[in-house]
């Protein structure tokens, strides 16, 4: 439990550069939504908080490292979060590649996994399939370094896909076989956010934290037809959208603790503890 519901630390560095000798700074001038847990961190750990260029011991980054950021990196001595050219590990084409091997290797392992095609490498492979099916299938197209929900389409046919205009490494997409009986929690389909923190990869070391996320739509569940199809508060997770749903159930409290406080104790929430949605 949290024990107090103090706000985020106000320990900044905003002078110069010699007022951080002797004491472990954190730049947090490239953290994204997770800044007042970052801060809040600091404050646990007697740390400062500095937003200086080119200053701190320790750079946390809320998105990928940048070419220039990776080169800023080597220069300079200071720890950072990410491991540089990581993220290409999560974009969706990458992913697509790894499960479709594995499927075939380990068949019986990896039936959770559907059926996925990359667009356009393997388009005349993804058609014939789509006749196969003959439209009773419905299948869902995503970016392949898209996130956050952008440019997801559910179809049944070729014809329905937004721009036939793909160019590979540029404008391509992973398309998949959409699962239309999933598991559902109040009637909502839902996904785990499982959280592991990599600390090395040669060899590799991973911890997987005890605790998670779980991430509801805002709409209940009903099988793909074509007056739902674009109902993405019905058929997407992604927070990013659902957080525009006049349905959203978001913890109150706007002081970072008082808001963890009552997310610790919400069982009925668009958002939800791991160990809340197993119970």
């Amino acid at each position: 439990m949290v024990a107090s519901a103090r706000p985020p630390s106000k320990r900044k560095a905003t002078r110069g550069k010699d007022y951080l000798k002797g004491v472990f700074a954190v730049n947090t001038s490239m953290c994204r939504s997770e800044l007042e847990l970052i801060q809040h961190v600091i404050q646990l750990c007697g740390f400062m908080e500095t937003t200086l260029a080119g200053a701190g011991n320790l750079y946390w980054f809320g998105l990928g490292m940048s070419d220039r950021e990776c080169k800023l990196a080597a220069k300079k001595q200071f720890y950072y979060n990410r491991y540089p050219g990581s993220e290409f590990l999560a974009r969706k084409k990458v992913s697509c590649i790894i499960n479709n091997r594995m499927r075939r290797t380990y068949e019986d392992k990896f039936r959770f996994s559907p059926i996925s095609f990359l667009f356009p490498e393997e388009e005349e492979a993804l058609e014939a399939y789509m006749k196969k099916k003959k439209k009773t299938q419905m299948f869902i197209g995503k970016p392949s370094k898209g996130k956050g929900g952008e440019g997801i389409f559910l179809i049944s046919k070729m014809e329905d896909i937004p721009n036939r205009e793909w160019t590979p490494g540029a404008n391509d997409l992973l398309v998949q076989r959409y699962v239309k009986n999933v598991l559902l929690i109040d009637q909502k389909k839902f996904d785990l956010r499982i959280y592991v923190l990599i600390k090395g990869f040669n060899p590799i070391q991973a911890y997987v934290c005890e605790e998670g996320l779980g991430r509801f739509c805002t709409e209940n569940y009903k099988p793909p037809t074509k007056e739902n199809l674009k109902n993405m508060f019905m058929h997407l997770t992604n927070y990013s959208l659902n957080k525009n749903s006049e349905n959203y159930l978001a913890p109150d409290g706007k002081l970072f603790l008082i808001f963890i406080e009552n997310f610790l104790e919400n069982d009925t929430g668009s958002k939800r503890l791991l160990s809340t949605v197993y119970k």
